[in-house]
């Protein structure tokens, strides 16, 4: 839309840094509303990257940071504010209100001693009226209270929603919210969170790489895998949530076919009924392909001497393939002695990397020499091995 603020992760992080450092001058910071289409990720990114970006900017770990989520769709107004009990003190009648259930929830994470507080609203553009104009006074760096209570100095407070155009029963925001925030739209077709993110849940790294390999490529009117827009129509469109679903679809059937089982009908139905047939068929397309890839059990049985395409398409699915074959300190061991082969420096170091992140984070004992020569070459890996194996 014309008059958007669209953002990617580099330019969110960039408006948060300044942001943050209001606190520095005596300032508050103020609330982001963060708008979107369905799917694109964003309570995701201010969930689970926003403590990040509070640890760097305020010199504490991100376990310190406490994230709140109050999602606001099917919920009236007395359920954040609490109810309204009529009082009489001295004769004289009072309104006074119980804590809700999220009130309390806020009392109790400033008792466990959470140094910063993240509240983040969820799903703000669908909420009644009513409560948009509860929660509009979080959203007000000025005053920052809930129920006449003030939040706190260490409280910071977020929000995310669907936009108008998206026809995910929005409704525009009102005017004393919208001139109090900063509105942002995420750009939905990048996928510089989305690609670390999956690789730590477990994605499928075929979904990984197509998506990798076709980001800015057309794909029926979209720049990339994920939709650009909400299509005018009823069908499926591909975001990140959806595709996040297909994979976990993909690791049912290779459960029960085997890891190298080409699609069937069922399966194929499944990928275009969640992303539509635009990005489904490329995605289909992509893993007929990846035959000309390394298998797992290729890698596993002889990683000195497994193929390594040519092909730079292919070595991402190798290394992919390499990444899903780690399961214990073992088999690690031996995806890393056949990823440090690829030829492709930037997969090779890419894929190195988050081997070595998963076996510590899974405090995996694995002594491979190549392991061993990677961590030589890239001593931060090593450093952030060592510290997944303290925590």
């Amino acid at each position: 839309m014309k008059n958007e603020t669209v953002v990617d992760i580099k330019t969110l992080e960039q408006m948060y840094q300044i942001n943050l450092a209001n606190r520095f001058i005596g300032e508050p910071v103020q609330p982001v509303v963060l708008a979107g289409a369905p799917g694109s990720g964003k309570t995701q990114i201010l969930k689970n990257v926003l403590p990040e970006w509070i640890a760097n900017a305020y010199g504490c770990s991100p376990d310190d940071v406490e994230v709140l989520v109050l999602p606001l769709t099917g919920r009236d107004a007395a359920e954040v504010l609490g109810f309204g009990i009529p009082t009489e003190i001295n004769d004289e009648f009072y309104t006074q209100f119980s804590k809700s259930p999220f009130v309390l929830e806020l009392v109790r994470a400033k008792e466990r001693g959470a140094k910063y507080i993240v509240i983040l609203i969820d799903e703000l553009m669908q909420a009644d009226v009513n409560v948009v104009n509860v929660v509009s006074h979080m959203l007000d760096a000025d005053t920052s209270t809930i129920g006449g209570e003030p939040l706190g100095e260490n409280v910071i407070v977020c929000a995310t929603g669907n936009r108008v155009v998206d026809r995910a029963a929005s409704k525009p925001l009102p005017a004393q919210i919208i001139d109090r925030v900063i509105l942002a739209t995420m750009n939905n077709t990048t996928q510089d969170c989305w690609v670390p993110w999956a690789y730590a849940n477990n994605i499928n790294p075929l979904v990984i790489t197509c998506a990798q390999a076709y980001e800015g490529r057309t794909v029926g009117e979209s720049r990339g895998l994920f939709a650009d827009k909400v299509p005018k129509g009823s069908e499926n469109y591909c975001t990140k949530r959806s595709l996040t679903r297909v994979s976990k679809q993909l690791d049912s059937f290779f459960y029960l076919n085997g890891d190298d089982a080409p699609l069937n009908d069922g399966m194929k139905a499944i990928i275009t009924g969640n992303i539509g047939m635009d990005a489904g068929n490329v995605l289909i397309d992509w893993i007929r392909d990846a035959a000309n890839a390394t298998s797992i059990a290729d890698i596993q049985a002889d990683p000195d001497h497994a193929m390594i395409p040519e092909s730079l398409e292919w070595q991402s699915i190798s290394a992919g393939n390499a990444f899903r074959s780690a399961i214990d300190g073992e088999t690690a061991g031996r995806a890393i002695t056949y990823a440090m082969r690829l030829t492709a420096k930037d997969v090779r170091i890419d894929i190195c990397s988050r081997i070595i992140s998963k076996a510590g984070k899974n405090k995996w004992d694995f002594n491979s020499n190549a392991a061993q020569k990677f961590m030589v070459e890239y001593p931060e890996l090593h450093a952030l091995f060592v510290k997944h194996l303290e925590a």
